[in-house]
């Protein structure tokens, strides 16, 4: 196997030329081996000017002998014929009370008539540059500087973020290379036996096992000592107390910070080494040794340019909509991340969901809550009134429900979403009034307030509008536990909303199951489907408000555009006007033919929200994949489950087909307006941001012939920066926006993107 071989250029006096370094990791390192190898280099090499031979895991008198006794000198000798062209035997000395690289020059000679070499024995220290030039090469070849593949940045242990990371693990993929930094290692630490040697990342273990044996072969140290891995910024406090034997090395780093607080921990300067180095800004400070800076500067002929990384606060990939990958240590390996296409068809839409949808529509039940970010809840809302009271759509169910299922004797009634005058009022009308007579009916959050005696057995009924929030669901179950001590308990619900059925089916069995087994408590609902929860992201209505309250703060507005920003600072629950209206004034409505719901009746009675709510639910659905789109029929615990969301590993987009296949101006609208950001952050992906990029320059054709009823959406969410485009695509369509006769409110809206 061929030895490793580095090389940098050395500038001597007034000439340049190649250094090069052949490591030979072997214990049994034989003449012919060196001989060979230099010979190969020089034939492969002809312009290199120094080679230097190291043996790390032999003492330097071995290395010797077998300088003296082969004809690596002379090969090298008679290599280049006139040109001066030198060999050289590199070392780890002892010098004084410190360890250091040195070299001694390697001459030709001829012995009892036969060639060999002749070692100077004149060691001098080796030129620094020259050790940094080969660990960079070593960390060049190995590719070692990791770019993040298109549309995705890492997030530092450190905290900081940037498109950039050294992975130190690549450069240790032999002996030899781990032999040379060992080598360096020792050579910029102080001269001592330590007694821990704590290393940031696993990888670095290879080195420490390295540094041991290349220390020993020359008896600076007695005995290997032990060494431990503490991962980087996760386990540093979990470190014991550092003291003055303790060796401490780290992989990379681009700022000092974690050098910076393993010493606030104890770790002393001459004991705390770091491999590699790249500077991220002319603030940072290398603290500790540093066995090779990576930045480039003038005096230098090799070297990266710094590397750039932001804060968390105010990384400007984070606002672009660039995927965060996670990093730990030096441990994480990234690839090209693989595109998943969000696609909608009929078949999406599960059928007792268009049923339920169907039912809902025209009553004005559906209200979208368009400011709110309520975790555990979801991006919809149903008006109760249209629901449970006289004549609404779940109320003749939930009577049955409560004639059925209501336990008797009945002790106990907690309300969730309505009070006790309302359940009342809905067990009159649909005849189930007696059911709960001699009932004590509380709300949720009196339930822990009551004064009841222990272990008395009790029957109970918890209703809910709308169940919604699981967690508040389970927490009412676990207290109902220890107050029923074995008695009935019913919970029902006028719809329940979940996000997969997997998380409804997790619900159901969390509610139903007690001691008696899965069905020892009972849990129904009037109607069930798959709807978004709220995430930590600002909703569209949220992020076009503060666009123009931005555009306000710089120049007045268009009258459109002030009227809009007016309803949205005064908007709460809403159920029209939740979509911007057409060129004309005119608020979106359904068309006749619309695909997820019947409209051949009574369509101008369907509101934006019920077209909201629709296309949240197929959307749902679509993320939720096949498997786990069925209420009812959730995947068992080991089938594969499609995530249809953004990793460091894929990214989904919602495929630009939807719009061309949904040509509705109020589908495509409620569309944008229920994907999430990242759904739409096509800059991810060349391809689909053409794709996108095609659609609306077709919208913007179809707007100057009096179609296009989507555009003012569409630009919209390329103006509030949730749609986004790649920097190419961004300009041409910026070009043909330009030439496009666009109303001033449209072009005020697009001057902001």
């Amino acid at each position: 196997m061929a030895e490793l071989s580095l090389n940098t250029r050395y500038r001597e006096k007034q000439f340049e030329a190649d250094a090069r370094i052949i490591i030979f990791d072997g214990l049994r390192v034989t003449s012919p081996n060196i001989a060979d190898e230099v010979r190969d280099l020089i034939s492969r090499r002809p312009l290199t000017r120094n080679i230097f031979i190291a043996a790390p895991f032999i003492c330097g008198a071995q290395l010797e002998r077998l300088l003296r006794e082969g004809v690596a000198a002379v090969r090298a000798a008679a290599g280049l014929g006139e040109v001066d062209l030198r060999l050289w035997m590199l070392d780890l000395r002892e010098h004084g009370e410190s360890l250091r690289i040195e070299v001694q020059d390697v001459a030709a000679t001829e012995a009892d008539g036969r060639p060999a070499g002749a070692p100077s024995g004149v060691w001098k220290p080796i030129e620094p540059e020259l050790i940094e030039g080969w660990l960079f090469d070593l960390f060049d070849v190995s590719g070692a500087l990791v770019d993040a593949p298109p549309g995705a940045h890492f997030t530092k242990s450190s905290g900081k973020h940037s498109t950039q990371f050294l992975r130190t693990s690549s450069t240790l993929l032999s002996t030899a290379a781990c032999g040379l930094i060992a080598m360096v290692s020792l050579a910029k630490l102080q001269y001592l036996q330590p007694r821990r040697v704590f290393v940031d990342t696993a990888p670095l273990l290879s080195v420490v096992y390295a540094m041991n044996l290349v220390a020993t072969a020359r008896g600076f140290w007695a005995a290997m000592p032990e060494a431990r891995s503490f991962s980087s910024y996760g386990g540093k406090d979990k470190l014991p107390q550092l003291t003055v034997g303790d060796m401490v090395l780290i992989s990379a780093s681009t700022s000092g910070g974690l050098a910076r607080e393993l010493l606030v921990l104890g770790a002393r300067q001459e004991m705390l080494l770091t491999v590699y180095y790249l500077a991220a800004d002319r603030n940072g400070q290398r603290l500790g040794v540093t066995a090779c800076d990576l930045t480039a500067h003038a005096a230098r002929t090799f070297g990266y340019r710094q590397l750039e990384s932001y804060p968390a606060e105010t990384c400007p990939l984070c606002v672009k909509g660039f995927v965060r990958a996670e990093l730990e240590g030096d441990q994480f390996l990234i690839d090209r991340r693989s595109v998943k296409r969000l696609r909608l068809l009929r078949s999406t839409q599960q059928d007792d969901a268009r049923k339920l949808l169907e039912k809902t529509a025209r009553a004005g039940a559906w209200k979208v809550p368009v400011h709110s970010t309520a975790l555990g809840r979801s991006i919809l809302e149903l008006r109760r009134e249209a629901t449970l009271d006289e004549g609404g759509v779940f109320e003749k169910e939930f009577g049955r429900l409560l004639q059925r299922f209501t336990p008797s004797p009945l002790d106990l009634v907690i309300c969730v979403g309505l009070d006790a005058t309302m359940l009342q009022k809905i067990a009159n009308r649909t005849g189930a009034g007696k059911a709960l007579e001699g009932a004590v009916i509380v709300s949720h959050g009196d339930l822990e307030r009551l004064k009841l005696k222990e272990r008395d057995t009790r029957n109970a009924l918890v209703v809910f509008d709308v169940l919604q929030d699981h967690s508040q669901a389970r927490t009412i179950n676990a207290a109902l536990r220890g107050i029923c001590n074995g008695g009935n308990v019913t919970y029902l619900a006028a719809l329940t909303m979940a996000e997969t059925a997997r998380a409804a089916t997790d619900l159901d069995v969390f509610l139903t199951f007690g001691e008696r087994g899965r069905d020892t408590f009972t849990f129904k609902s009037a109607g069930r489907m798959l709807l978004p929860y709220h995430t930590d992201e600002s909703s569209s209505w949220s992020r076009e408000r503060a666009l123009l309250q931005g555009i306000a703060g710089n120049r007045a507005l268009e009258p459109q555009l002030q009227s809009r920003l007016t309803w949205l600072q005064g908007a709460g629950v809403e159920h029209e006007q939740l979509f911007l209206p057409t060129i004309d004034g005119r608020q979106l409505q359904v068309s006749p033919d619309f695909v997820f719901l019947p409209t051949t009746e009574r369509a101008d009675e369907v509101s934006q929200g019920d077209i909201f709510a629709i296309v949240s639910n197929v959307l749902a659905c679509a993320r939720a994949g096949e498997a786990n789109a069925t209420l009812g029929k959730a995947p068992g615990r080991d089938s594969p489950v499609p995530a249809w969301r953004q990793t460091s590993l894929f990214q989904t987009l919602l495929c630009p087909s939807n719009f061309k296949d949904f040509n509705d101006a109020i589908l495509r609208a409620a569309l944008l307006r229920s994907a999430t950001e990242q759904e739409l952050n096509y800059v991810l992906n060349d391809l689909v941001s053409a794709e996108m990029l095609d659609l609306l320059v077709g919208q913007l054709q179809t707007w100057q012939s009096g179609g296009g009823d989507a555009l003012p959406e569409f630009l919209l969410a390329l103006a509030s920066g949730r749609m986004k485009l790649t920097h190419s695509h961004a300009v041409q369509l910026q070009e043909a926006v330009v030439v496009a006769n666009l109303p001033n409110y449209l072009k005020q809206l697009v001057s902001a993107t």
